[in-house]
């Protein structure tokens, strides 16, 4: 007959069997997850339920959710006039950038993957301006497009005589086109790098294979260099698509998201909302409309673009 184990050994196994995993390369795995999981819940999981309670909420000057009160910080979100306008801005500010960074970039790392005198000094160049902290680039640009004491006057009157005055960072014309140059100078730099990483990953067979077939170099770019990047090209744009998005820096320190408002976007109209106003219920609301924006455009990006790099 079988003998049936007994309640001791029924009790040793369970506790060998977890010894046995705690001893084993997964426990240790699971280790080291630990305290960047618990970082995660520390500094964004727990901020980011608090926001969604905020905007669901009536809020204190300080910030303090004093009563849940449903959707009226959206209602009232919705019914600002100014609303609609920082929308629209914000979604000229984020495609403008996109369209013009990306293939500008794409030109930049093809360049600069070919050999030529000077090449790494080239590299510096372009990568140089994403090393710099973005306030301090934000201040010279500042400076530079200043309608009295700024250089990009002096350097217009020489095109079009000594009368040319613009208010480069005053007049509602030209304010957004300015910030986005300076915003373009500052989003090309990451671009490239990730750009150039994935033109050196390519093998130079492929290329060549396609130059003896006859491929022209358009033909080449099109048909073998453009498709192998597409994975690298979908990250750096989904990366810059989040971060121009929530960028705060290069706005407020130039314009303030004037004239007249004509330069905010979601970011700054949260901050005024939120640090001017302490209207914390609407700021959270702008926040968790920002949110819903992103994961959705970003999901049907991937969606359509690269559903095998994910």
């Amino acid at each position: 007959m079988a003998q049936t184990p007994t309640s001791n050994q029924a009790h040793i196994r369970p506790q060998r069997r977890l010894a046995k995993w705690v001893r084993s390369d997964n426990f240790f795995a699971y280790a080291c997850l630990v305290p960047s999981t618990l970082l995660m819940l520390l500094i964004i999981i727990f901020p980011v339920i608090n926001v969604f309670l905020m905007a669901f909420a009536e809020n204190d000057s300080a910030g303090r959710i004093v009563a849940l009160t449903g959707l009226d910080n959206f209602g009232r979100l919705l019914r600002d006039p100014l609303f609609p306008q920082v929308m629209q801005q914000t979604l000229i500010w984020t495609v403008s950038m996109l369209l013009i960074a990306t293939p500008l970039s794409v030109a930049l790392a093809l360049v600069l993957q070919r050999e030529f005198p000077a090449r790494n000094v080239a590299r510096a160049i372009v990568f140089a301006p994403w090393a710099v902290s973005f306030v301090f680039t934000a201040v010279v640009w500042r400076y530079i497009l200043d309608p009295y004491y700024g250089h990009m006057n002096s350097v217009m009157r020489l095109f079009f005589g000594p009368e040319f005055h613009a208010s480069w960072l005053g007049s509602p014309a030209t304010a957004m086109p300015s910030v986005i140059w300076v915003g373009v100078t500052l989003t090309i730099p990451f671009t490239t790098i990730v750009t150039l990483a994935g033109l050196q990953s390519i093998p130079p067979e492929l290329t060549e294979a396609a130059k003896i077939d006859g491929a022209g170099h358009w033909q080449v770019f099109l048909h073998v260099i453009l498709p192998l990047l597409q994975p690298v090209l979908t990250v750096a744009t989904l990366v810059n698509l989040i971060y121009i998005f929530n960028s705060f820096p290069i706005i407020w320190t130039m314009t303030e998201g004037g004239p007249v408002n004509y330069t905010d976007t979601l970011v700054t109209f949260l901050y005024k909302r939120a640090f001017r106003g302490l209207d914390f219920g609407m700021a959270a609301a702008v926040s968790v409309i920002g949110f819903a924006i992103l994961t959705i455009v970003s999901l049907f990006y991937v969606r359509a673009t690269a559903k095998d790099v994910f």
